[in-house]
């Protein structure tokens, strides 16, 4: 066999590169997993305020509904446009 041009036993300097482009995709592939990680932690906490979000928004919800059917009169909540979005069970008699 024949010395290849890196001086040094055939094959070492393929051997080599081969070694330094391993390490490379490895040290790649743990900063993506530590970015990985990073980006679920986020999402984690992203998901929990907005469940927290959504209980409260459904909690007032719920409150706003039992004012306005409490009220004696009929009530009728429209949108911008004339839709009518809400009324109690005094304006639907």
């Amino acid at each position: 066999m024949e010395a290849n041009q890196f001086n040094g036993a055939p094959g070492t300097a393929v051997v080599h590169a081969f070694n330094r482009e391993a390490a490379l995709l490895e040290q790649t592939r743990q900063d993506l997993e530590h970015k990985v990680n990073a980006l679920t932690r986020k999402l984690n906490t992203e998901q929990s305020a907005r469940q927290r979000h959504l209980k409260q928004s459904a909690a007032l919800s719920r409150r706003l509904n039992q004012l306005l059917e409490s009220l004696p009169g009929a009530i009728i909540v429209s949108s911008s446009d004339g839709r009518v979005i809400h009324h109690n069970s005094e304006a639907h008699e």
